[in-house]
């Protein structure tokens, strides 16, 4: 639930985005209820007033974005907005209502993946009653599990959000996720692949800190001890 204590229209979006303390955002879809609380004397005496229509565009837009609570407004399923006439100062509230499960922490960053879509992607999580900073290992876990997901037939992702996996939804790039941080899916590859290569070459090493191309170049000196070739050609002379 969200309250604003100033309802004018002019800078309503700015100032619904400045009273957000959510800590979290939503990624799935939910219908949303706005209520306005206006003053009847203003709404009708003056000219300070607009249509609800506006109002609830205004507020939408005030509610996406990186330091809102849902990526793009896109993701309101069904909206009911109302107004209520009284005396004193304009405010109004909006409720959505949503699984816990439906919310990611903040910060998120969007990911472009092999089928040409972007995928929201954190580092922080909800963990035993906090919020704890996941490891190098979790967080490229995550986007390599992303990547193998995106790689599917979309039919096969259809399927298996119906039967109620855990999946992360996909979003074309003109959908609403502009003034979110993005990485493009080059740039996430080669990261992934310069961490792979950090991480996973000690342990198929002999010896601590060597890559497994060190490992390779000694097995092939070893079994070509005068350089005349590789290991089956030498043998057989």
């Amino acid at each position: 639930m969200l309250q604003i204590s100033d309802g004018r229209l002019p800078c309503l979006s700015g100032k619904v985005v400045a009273s957000i303390v959510c800590k979290g955002v939503l990624l799935a879809n939910a219908p949303a209820c706005i209520t306005l609380h206006v003053d009847a004397q203003t709404t009708l005496e003056t000219d300070e007033t607009a249509e609800l229509d506006n109002y609830a565009k205004s507020i939408l837009d005030g509610l996406e974005g990186p330091n809102g609570t849902m990526i793009d407004d896109t993701q309101v399923q069904a909206l009911a907005i109302s107004r209520i006439d009284g005396y004193g100062q304009p405010s109004f509230t909006v409720a959505a209502r949503s699984s816990p499960d439906d919310f990611v922490l903040k910060p998120q960053e969007f990911y472009e993946m092999p089928d040409g879509l972007w995928y929201p992607h954190g580092r922080v999580l909800w963990t035993d009653e906090h919020a704890k900073t996941i490891s190098d290992f979790n967080h490229y876990a995550g986007l390599s599990n992303i990547e193998l997901m995106s790689s599917t037939q979309r039919r096969i992702r259809a399927e298996a959000r119906k039967a109620g996996a855990n999946s992360s939804i996909g979003r074309h790039e003109r959908v609403g996720f502009a003034s979110f941080r993005t990485r493009p899916h080059l740039a996430t590859t080669i990261e992934l692949q310069m961490w792979t290569g950090r991480t996973f070459s000690p342990i198929f090493s002999n010896s601590p800190g060597k890559t497994q191309g060190d490992r390779f170049r000694a097995g092939h000196k070893r079994r070509n001890p005068d350089n005349s070739g590789n290991g089956r050609a030498s043998q057989d002379q």
